[in-house]
């Protein structure tokens, strides 16, 4: 399965990591408690560029993160949590969204901290720093325009290569049409799509193996918009004509010109260069935002697969969107 393979090589790439940076083993034990490669990598980076703050800072009296050890950490105190934040924030310019995430990475290895019998601390400090942004930490939902959406689609219209423009407008329009991750995409297989339906459901679907899911019996079931399935209609009839597919992505939804699956980063890159500056995930906020404007958050956060619809009101929906209020 690609997911499985991908994963395997990520988790390799991680350990690499961990032994290149002799990494302490009371600090990697630490990610055993993370299901998802992508979040193991993402906390990774935070906490390893909050202990070499915290070293240049010489709160951590020690010259290298290898040279840490567990009671090295009952030195950070909550003011330097929020010291550190705050300087993430006002000094950084990072968004409140961007330190709020930072925050929760910290506040959750602090967690392990206190409950390993590996490390003295016992006092939760990220919990306690009282840190609650300069902003206030209000998420304002960065949506992009019809407008600006449309202006990508014609842009991808207008590339001679037939295989490649009505790949790059599929997955556009399966990206507008669903708000699934680029991820998500990526790993989708041709029996993951049902333009007819089932059984159970008559509307067309995908199924998605979401974010920390591993098994096929976690995949969830995702609606198709009318535009999106004309999209994957067309993109079949290009790539059942394609000669060469590798073995090995011969089940793959999305395919390169070389005939290899279509990963995330090949996505990333179709956005780098059609999407003035508008990403994947911006297009998960326009959905999140559409949908819930048209038929409620309770659906936008089912089909986006988000534990709980505050999830999905606080981080992806731009109240204000599409509201016109200049003839009020």
């Amino acid at each position: 399965m690609y997911k499985d393979e991908v994963r395997k090589k990520e988790n390799e790439q991680l350990n690499r990591k961990f032994e290149e940076a002799k990494i302490p083993e009371f600090i990697t034990r630490f990610f055993i408690r993370l299901n998802s490669t992508k979040s193991k990598r993402d906390y990774y980076t935070t906490i390893r560029d909050f202990l070499n703050d915290c070293i240049a800072r010489k709160i951590i009296k020690k010259l290298n993160i290898s040279d840490i050890e567990p009671g090295d950490m009952m030195e950070v105190e909550a003011e330097d949590i929020k010291q550190y934040l705050t300087d993430l924030e006002e000094k950084r310019g990072y968004s409140p969204t961007s330190v709020e995430v930072y925050k929760n990475r910290l506040q959750s290895f602090w967690g392990y901290l206190v409950d390993t019998n590996k490390c003295p601390v016992i006092t939760n400090v990220v919990s306690k720093s009282g840190y609650k942004g300069i902003s206030g930490n209000i998420n304002i939902a960065v949506v992009p325009d019809v407008a600006e959406l449309n202006l990508i689609e014609e842009k991808m219209s207008k590339k001679k290569d037939e295989m490649v423009r009505e790949r790059n407008l599929s997955i556009f329009n399966l990206l507008k049409g669903t708000g699934i991750r680029e991820t998500e995409l990526a790993n989708l297989d041709l029996d993951d799509v049902f333009l007819n339906g089932d059984d159970n459901e008559k509307r067309a679907f995908i199924l998605i193996l979401g974010k920390g899911k591993n098994r096929e019996c976690e995949k969830r079931r995702v609606l198709l918009t009318g535009k999106s399935v004309k999209a994957i209609e067309r993109w079949l009839e290009i790539r059942n004509k394609i000669p060469y597919i590798n073995e090995e992505s011969k089940n793959a939804l999305y395919i390169t010109r070389r005939g290899g699956r279509v990963t995330e980063g090949t996505i990333k890159d179709i956005f780098k260069t059609y999407g003035n500056g508008i990403t994947p995930h911006m297009l998960r906020h326009w959905y999140a935002s559409t949908m819930s404007k048209n038929f409620g958050a309770v659906f936008a956060q089912q089909q986006m697969g988000q534990s709980s619809v505050d999830t999905t009101k606080k981080w992806y929906i731009q109240g204000s969107y599409g509201i016109d209020l200049s003839e009020i």
